[in-house]
């Protein structure tokens, strides 16, 4: 999120899950980006000038599917990102 953006996190529960959403008012992230956000040291065009290796997607999927869950990023019509982490409980 650019400087006095908004950053909202929620977290839901259903019958057999936990649902924790992460979402910014940042640039968004371009399509042709999407599909490899959770791929090891993929960095997307709109992070220039920002520091990262690529690597946090990658671990935070791992380490959800280990438990059972999983990571998905669901894109926002206007701008920003949503990430959305499942974990069973």
């Amino acid at each position: 999120s650019p400087p006095g953006g908004r950053v909202r996190v929620a977290l839901q529960r259903a019958a057999k899950s936990l649902q924790l959403s992460v979402e910014d008012e940042g640039p968004g992230i371009p399509a042709a980006d999407a599909a490899h956000l959770f791929e090891r040291f993929f960095r997307c065009r709109t992070a220039d000038g920002t520091a990262g290796s690529g690597l946090g997607l990658a671990i935070a999927r791992n380490l959800a599917r280990l438990h059972g869950g999983d990571i998905v990023f669901e894109p926002r019509a206007e701008t920003g990102s949503r990430f959305v982490l499942r974990l069973p409980t």
